[in-house]
């Protein structure tokens, strides 16, 4: 994958997050977007589900237990575009 086209899908997750962020602390942002990074530096980007479970663990809204959490997470990335290119 190009260079260019890899920064675009790396811009296009952290503006999905950007949407979120009046939702999060300043550090649960800063955590997310670090997230996003590593991600990246896998080749791998998330889109908006992805982005939103991420919101999701922060919030711990409409969860409740971490198993739940977790299974949630799975299937966000299986379904998603969260995939290495």
């Amino acid at each position: 994958m190009g260079y260019q086209y890899s920064n675009i899908l790396l811009e296009e997750s952290l503006l999905i997050l950007e949407k979120y962020r009046n939702e999060i602390t300043t550090e649960q942002y800063q955590q997310n977007r670090s997230i996003i990074y590593n991600y990246a530096l896998d080749g791998r980007y998330m889109d908006e589900e992805g982005v939103v479970v991420l919101i999701e663990i922060d919030k711990k809204s409409k969860m409740t237990t971490w198993n739940d959490l977790i299974a949630k997470y799975k299937k966000a990335v299986i379904d998603s575009d969260c995939k290495a290119y």
